[in-house]
């Protein structure tokens, strides 16, 4: 917006952050331990009072089920919120981590190559590749929810997603 003064807003442990609402704020934060960890996601109402910025209380609103979830867009008017993780060749999000346990206990470490890529430095050789997703959220008696059904919008197509940056 023309005219605005940027405002730096302290986040609790990091993470993503997007707009849900001119007054609320989305955070994305890495939770749990070893092969517990997923990403979970936090609302964060802001008020401005005059130009003073206050944060308020941080409110969970669910979970991704992996710690790989990037480039977060929200569509407000839709309720859906597009992103993008890394899953297994059967493109099931909430399988990676049983997908990562069979792939680390395969019995060797050797890989395969069966074609060569063009530009080496653009892919990430392995078992997973990058799929976008979509998932239901939405204002539900004034609070914001998050559903649980994961939709991956590139399955079935050989499609990955890619984001590059100049």
């Amino acid at each position: 917006m023309a005219g605005s003064e940027p405002y730096d807003l302290p986040l609790p442990d990091g993470g993503d952050a997007f707009w849900l609402d001119e007054r609320t704020i989305a955070l994305v934060v890495e939770t749990g331990e070893d092969k517990n960890k997923k990403q979970e996601l936090f609302a964060i109402p802001i008020t401005l009072i005059g130009n003073a910025i206050t944060v308020g209380e941080s409110t969970p609103l669910g979970s991704i089920p992996v710690t790989t979830a990037a480039d977060f867009r929200y569509a407000h008017s839709a309720g859906v919120l597009v992103f993008s993780a890394y899953v297994h060749a059967d493109g099931d999000l909430k399988a990676v981590k049983v997908n990562d346990e069979k792939y680390d206990n395969r019995g060797n470490s050797a890989l395969v190559y069966d074609k060569t890529f063009g530009r080496h430095w653009d892919t990430w050789v392995g078992p997973k590749h990058k799929s976008l997703f979509t998932v239901r959220l939405y204002r539900h008696q004034g609070k914001f929810v998050l559903g649980e059904d994961f939709t991956n919008v590139l399955q079935g197509t050989d499609l990955v997603c890619s984001r590059y940056t100049t």
